[in-house]
């Protein structure tokens, strides 16, 4: 029997019905962040050991898994109460239970069924007014991009964000984004060499300082832009 390394953070198995055919383990997964099972003939009995193990999982997809019981993830829950989700999808899954079920099971929630529930809602409006409140509204005709300017050095232009911004919340962006990457997400962008963070992925301000610049990690600043913290799957984080 196969197992999937421990030490995995992030992971997509959508419509990789091979690896459930040839008996792949899934029992200890402890610090899994974000998985993507869609379309997958996954049983029932897998996916109780898998969300019984894990204490860290925040974002679930199981669309289109037609073989699973959404009954199973609310018994989980009642397994492992350290289980707290805040992104589910179980579209086109067997709905033996109503969504009312899920939303009580899982009250940390975001987004089920890629829809803000009403402390979704509630959050992305507190993370617009908090980043709003740190750089100030930008002008609405404003179409030009808040990235490094040519010529501008990294120090001169993390000063200029960090100058203009400073920190509302002592607790990480995911909280209240969710793994969303809708315009609504923006705020500041930052990367970190030391975890090989950059590129497409970013830290939020708050892990930027806490998680990294406090460790003596080399951090950047790439922006501003829509999208999520990766801090919890890229990087240990302290602050979710």
């Amino acid at each position: 029997m196969d197992e999937i390394g421990v030490s995995v953070c992030e992971l997509d198995l959508s419509c990789c019905n091979a690896l459930i055919d040839n008996g792949t383990n899934f029992s200890e997964m402890n610090n899994l962040r974000s998985l993507k099972l869609d379309h997958l003939l996954i049983e029932d009995y897998n996916m109780a050991v898998l969300l019984s193990t894990t204490k860290r999982l925040l974002h679930l997809s199981v669309h289109g898994c037609s073989k699973l019981e959404v009954s199973v993830l609310t018994k989980a829950k009642a397994i492992n109460p350290h289980l707290e989700l805040l992104d589910l999808d179980v579209r086109d899954a067997f709905m033996d239970v109503p969504l009312s079920s899920i939303r009580d099971a899982f009250p940390s929630l975001l987004k089920l069924n890629n829809r803000c529930t009403a402390m979704g809602t509630s959050r992305i409006k507190q993370h617009q007014q908090n980043y709003q409140w740190r750089v100030g509204a930008r002008d609405r005709n404003s179409t030009g991009s808040n990235k490094r300017k040519r010529g501008e050095s990294l120090n001169a232009r993390e000063s200029r964000v960090i100058g203009s911004a400073s920190m509302s919340l002592n607790c990480c962006s995911l909280q209240l984004t969710g793994f969303s990457k809708a315009d609504c997400t923006a705020q500041e962008m930052f990367g970190c060499k030391t975890c090989h963070i950059e590129f497409d992925r970013f830290v939020c301000m708050t892990c930027s300082k806490v998680c990294h610049k406090a460790l003596g990690h080399e951090v950047f600043c790439i922006g501003y832009g829509p999208g999520y913290c990766d801090c919890c799957i890229l990087s240990k984080c302290m602050c979710i």
